[in-house]
């Protein structure tokens, strides 16, 4: 049988990477982290898949290594400076974003036992709802492109989970699929075309 207690640490570490991607300065950092993110998440369904004998969890696992771990944070680091000072971002005081964090995880956590454990509690399912808010106070705290994009890659990792604990396989598959298809577009369109790093310096300079 599956250790359960190890899914959970997995779980445990996704939300903790979070929290430690909202107190990271240095962007190439940050990118790194998000994507170990998305690696423990792939590992965590990959594992489900060959226990449950579910060729669409290993597939859904393959395709977020591929297209969310390895092509999207590719991108992002062909666009960091290699002087990683440069590529610093400023931000408000550490202990204060440290509480903060914490406050929307027990938030989180508690709104979503009151909501959904009702239609059946699912471990992943509560990771989800814990890293959608994680996701959605990087994006909402920072002004850099880099950060807000690497929130959106959190949501995108918080959609999945949720998705595992509530609605079928294959629409996670697709929504997870066209997800990363979007967020090869914004990066190409977006934040290619601008000079992310640049911004950054100047915010940190004032």
């Amino acid at each position: 049988m599956i250790n359960q207690e190890a899914l959970d640490l997995i779980i445990a570490a996704i939300i903790l990477s979070a929290i430690w991607a909202q107190l990271g300065t240095f962007m190439s950092h940050k990118v790194r982290i998000v994507t170990i993110q998305s690696i423990l998440l792939s590992i965590y369904i990959i594992v489900l898949g060959i226990w449950n004998s579910d060729i669409e969890l290993i597939t859904l696992g393959i395709l977020i290594i591929i297209l969310r771990a390895f092509l999207t944070s590719r991108l992002l680091n062909s666009k960091l400076s290699p002087d990683q000072f440069v590529s610093r971002e400023r931000f408000g005081d550490a202990s204060f974003l440290s509480v903060v964090s914490i406050l929307v995880l027990i938030f989180s956590f508690i709104t979503y036992r009151i909501l959904f454990t009702p239609l059946g509690y699912e471990t992943i399912g509560d990771g989800g709802f814990a890293l959608l808010f994680q996701g959605l106070f990087l994006i909402g705290s920072r002004k850099s492109k880099f950060s807000q994009f690497l929130g959106y890659i959190e949501e995108e990792n918080a959609i999945v989970m949720l998705g595992l604990g509530i609605i079928s396989m294959p629409l996670v598959i697709e929504i997870s699929v066209l997800l990363d298809v979007l967020a090869l577009l914004i990066v190409s369109t977006v934040i290619i075309s601008d000079k992310p790093e640049t911004q950054v310096f100047e915010e940190m300079t004032g």
